[in-house]
């Protein structure tokens, strides 16, 4: 019973990590470019990762293939490959979304990815979500209807958070990570936990390099990426965080704790950025059960 309690604490503090990684990308954003935000966050977080598989999986140096043999299933290499290109593709829209708006307006649109999964998971993985998702649904585009939107004053602006600077951005997004989901739920099925998030985080960073490559930027220094390098050691061990979690608990369970990652993204973005978070907050939350609800009624 103390491990289950212990593994809540675990992915309560990986969706903390999440905001933290949200906040610091945020300030990066004054700091350094798109490209090397990206390489920058991917490369720190791939090499605490592997580090850290390495600690627990050392035959993996001395004998690389007999260990991939055993822990790595046939369709690893084009799920990780597919993955990595999408992921690669969502944090570039997740940066500039960013770039654009403030932190506490564009973050809880990621909780409309469930929204998205709807109709992605039954083509990708067969799954259907029963009846009691659609409440959950219902609860997204309600707190999407009212975010930002002035109580005290009647006017139309429902759903005006659409229409910020940075929100479609955010939104295409969501739409990719609503496939790349399914995906690392077969990476998950062809390998361990660990070992995928791990390979999946080495894949984004070297598809990241090849990016920053190629748009030949500037030499970067650490005092200068000092943000985008502590997003990657948030990303790293919140991850961390979540495979043990996903050992204990089911895994859905974790993944809807860690939705709560986007109500503390608001929260912390009034209080480290000094932003506006009054009614924002209200409508994250709406959204953050309905978010919760569709992951539940989906497994």
């Amino acid at each position: 019973m103390e491990m289950f309690y212990l593994a809540i604490l675990a992915a309560l503090f990986a969706a903390l990590c999440q905001s933290l990684t949200d906040i610091t990308t945020k300030l990066a954003v004054d700091h350094a470019f798109d490209e090397e935000i990206l390489v920058t966050q991917w490369v720190s977080g791939a090499t605490i990762l592997i580090i850290f598989s390495l600690f627990l999986y050392p035959n993996f140096l001395f004998h690389p293939i007999d260990v991939s043999n055993a822990l790595i299933g046939k369709e690893f290499c084009k799920l990780l490959l597919l993955s990595a290109t999408l992921n690669i593709a969502a944090y570039s829209f997740y940066i500039i979304a960013l770039r654009a708006s403030q932190a506490s307006l564009i973050i809880p649109l990621v909780l409309i990815t469930p929204i998205f999964m709807l109709f992605t998971s039954p083509i990708m993985l067969g799954e259907n979500t029963p009846p009691t998702g659609i409440i959950g649904v219902i609860l997204i585009l309600a707190g999407l209807g009212i975010f930002d939107k002035n109580f005290y004053k009647i006017d139309k602006s429902f759903f005006k958070v659409l229409k910020y600077p940075g929100a479609l951005a955010m939104l295409m997004a969501a739409s990719l990570w609503s496939v790349t989901s399914n995906i690392d739920k077969l990476g998950l099925k062809n390998s361990s936990p660990l070992l995928w998030i791990t390979a999946l985080t080495t894949a984004i960073s070297c598809g990241a390099i090849l990016n920053w490559l190629a748009k030949k930027s500037r030499q970067l220094s650490l005092w200068q990426m000092r943000y985008a390098i502590l997003g990657g050691i948030f990303t790293a061990i919140g991850n961390l965080a979540l495979v043990w979690a996903m050992s204990i608990l089911f895994v859905p369970y974790v993944i809807a704790i860690k939705r709560i990652s986007a109500f503390l993204t608001v929260v912390l973005s009034g209080r480290l950025l000094k932003e506006p978070v009054q009614n924002r907050l209200t409508a994250c939350l709406v959204m953050l059960l309905g978010a919760i609800l569709i992951m539940l009624a989906r497994n």
